[in-house]
């Protein structure tokens, strides 16, 4: 009996075995199964992943780009490569893989901050655009706010594919850009700013929109002019003969008399002043400094490839920029120390007279933001705070911004003092157009001080004028007669988008169809306006919100990105 029984229970044990292998391969499999549905509902309605193929939205997001480390200085920037790049389809172990690469047998690409030309040997591969996570129907349950990164359906184009769609058919390309329109209100541009009216209620004035309302924004479209870390090894005044420079390159802070000699400026990365008489420097505009944007055969980075401050497309037509931010460290050596930072815009000016707009903070901490003619002494106080007075050795980051229509002072990345200047649409229409560069300038007193990380910023610029010289839809010149203008109109449920990269973005301003479908649509709709140029409310997909895999690094110019680039992800602002 013992026996029998040992060996009918050793019989059923690989029964027993057996089944158990199944249970687990079939949960294994339920599990495989529950996470796949789990992903696909997840990147279906929750979150989804998207590559940026062009350089529209730089420098805030990269499509295809190069990324420049400049040989000089140091400074790293990107550009597009799109004009002298060509996809190749290569085997690679019996799959056909397509790579960019350079194509011009002598690319330059000239440093915005050292003016050194770089060169780009032929073959070099260019870099893939930025993933991104975005964040899908979010507006099915919050509108949209303006400024925000957004993806929609490009209601202007028919999808790109194999198969051949009717004209009908429902938009499927997927476009990024900004989101700068809202519903039920008119826009323009209007020297480079955005202005909107409500048209819900009968008298609303125009009012100019502030990016600075979303400092988080304003900060992420910042475009460098010069940053005083970026100083290059030679000195910047070796040119021809091999060196690889064209242009020669001068601090562009210049000291002024008549206690320059107490200035060290020079090719340091920090600026030193060792009195304590006032002393003043200046930001000067040098004819090199011009001449690195009317070269021809040369790449410029994003947002930078006409003068900042007078730069358009054509020379009958210019586009000036006056918004701007001065930022630097200041370490006094003694307390007592007191700070102006200057820049000359119209500011509250109907006729367009260029004022000086200065922040100052004096050696008791007195914090304001003062105006006056630039011909006269006499200046006006628009705005004060009490702040605290600078120590001895300890760093204090100081920036003035005049953005938008707006002055502020910021102290250690904190807004103390915010002036908005909100003129009628009239007088900003007729104001004559600024004609020179501001005068930048930063002046100390009251102890020895060492200046670090002096950097000139401006804003972007909502160009009135593409690539090739065609107006934009809603923008505004100086010297057309107001009552011919017509700003865009947006409908109950239609918002206007356009690029970071202003200039060379194909956004809302320029598109010049639209799709059937949408067509169809706004016709069915009542309170919606003419769809050109505007994204219905349906075809809006979701908001970018990070970017978690940047273009990977390669070992070699033309070997492929392998290694990881952590130090770019962020959020998108």
């Amino acid at each position: 009996m013992t026996n029998r029984s040992q060996s009918s229970s050793s019989d059923k044990a690989p029964d027993t075995h057996t089944s158990a292998i199944a249970s687990g391969v079939k949960d294994t499999f339920e599990q495989i199964i529950i996470a796949f549905i789990i992903a696909f509902v997840f990147r279906a309605y929750i979150v989804e992943a998207f590559v940026i193929p062009t350089g529209s939205m730089a420098p805030t997001l990269l499509g295809e780009h190069l990324r420049i480390s400049c040989r000089q200085c140091g400074y790293r920037f990107v550009v597009d490569p799109s004009d002298t790049s060509r996809s190749v389809l290569r085997d690679v172990n019996g799959v056909q893989v397509r790579t960019t690469k350079i194509t011009h047998p002598d690319v330059v690409v000239i440093c915005p901050m050292c003016l050194y030309d770089n060169h780009v040997p032929k073959g070099t591969r260019v870099r893939t655009g930025d993933r991104i996570l975005v964040l899908k129907y979010v507006y099915n349950f919050s509108e949209p706010q303006r400024f925000d990164v957004v993806v929609f359906k490009n209601p202007s184009m028919l999808p790109q594919g194999s198969i051949r769609r009717r004209e009908s058919d429902k938009p499927l390309e997927n476009y990024i850009k900004r989101l700068v329109g809202l519903p039920n209100e008119r826009l323009c541009f209007v020297d480079g700013n955005l202005y909107t009216q409500s048209m819900l209620k009968p008298d609303a004035p125009w009012r100019i929109v502030r990016k600075s309302d979303r400092p988080e924004v304003q900060r992420a479209v910042w475009q460098p002019i010069y940053h005083s870390e970026y100083v290059p090894l030679d000195g910047g005044t070796a040119t021809g003969g091999g060196t690889g420079r064209q242009l020669t390159w001068s601090n562009p802070w210049v000291a002024r008399a008549p206690t320059h000699e107490h200035w060290r400026l020079g090719t340091a990365r920090d600026y030193r002043y060792d009195h304590d008489e006032p002393g003043e420097i200046q930001f000067s505009f040098s004819a090199a400094r011009m001449a690195q944007f009317n070269r021809s055969s040369v790449w410029y980075p994003y947002n930078q490839h006409k003068v900042p401050f007078v730069r358009g497309f054509r020379t009958s037509h210019r586009e000036p920029v006056e918004d701007i931010r001065i930022a630097c460290t200041v370490v006094p050596d003694t307390e007592g120390l007191s700070l102006t930072l200057r820049t000359t815009a119209r500011i509250d000016s109907p006729d367009g007279q260029m004022l000086v707009l200065a922040a100052n903070i004096s050696a008791q901490g007195a914090a304001t933001i003062t105006s006056r003619p630039m011909t006269s002494a006499d200046q006006r106080t628009i705005a004060s705070a009490r702040g605290r007075p600078f120590k001895a050795h300890r760093p204090a980051r100081v920036e003035l911004w005049y953005v938008d229509e707006q002055a502020s002072l910021w102290i250690d990345g904190k807004r103390v003092i915010r002036h908005d200047i909100d003129l009628p649409i009239e007088q900003v229409h007729m104001r004559a157009a600024p004609t020179h560069p501001p005068d930048v300038r930063i002046k100390v007193a009251g102890s020895p001080v060492t200046l670090l990380q002096v950097h000139v910023d401006r804003d972007i610029y909502y160009s009135g004028m593409d690539a090739s010289g065609n107006p934009a839809r809603g923008a505004y010149f100086h010297g057309q007669n107001p009552n011919l203008f017509v700003p865009v109109q947006l409908g109950a449920d239609q918002f206007f988008c356009v690029g970071d990269n202003t200039p060379m973005s194909l956004d809302g301003r320029y598109w010049n169809k639209v799709n059937d479908w949408v067509a169809a649509r706004t016709r069915s709709m009542q309170g919606t306006a003419d769809p050109l140029g505007k994204v219905p409310r349906e075809l809006m997909l979701g908001r970018a919100f990070y970017v978690y895999w940047p273009a990977p690094y390669s070992l070699k110019s033309h070997g492929l990105g392998i290694l990881p680039n952590h130090g770019d992800r962020r959020f998108i602002r």
